[in-house]
């Protein structure tokens, strides 16, 4: 940190400056995605699967990426 040698980091220090969001946000989502929608990922195959959980994650890292350019932090 002293060095400046933070680029390496800066994928984490997206996430960690709005942690609180994207934890609420995706308990939020989980409460209102539909049973089928739960349902049916369980049951297709890992490739199906690995897809999902990549793409969830990058959009959700998108969003916190999106916020963290026009300095929208939450706190407590």
């Amino acid at each position: 940190d002293m060095l400046k040698f933070r680029s390496w980091a800066f994928f984490f220090i997206v996430i960690g400056s709005n942690a609180l969001f994207i934890y609420m946000f995706s308990e939020i989502i989980s409460v209102y995605t539909p049973e089928v929608v739960k349902a049916a990922i369980s049951h297709s195959g890992i490739a199906v699967q690995a897809t999902v959980f990549v793409g969830i994650f990058v959009a959700q890292w998108l969003l916190l990426y999106w916020m963290y350019r026009r300095k929208i932090f939450l706190r407590v």
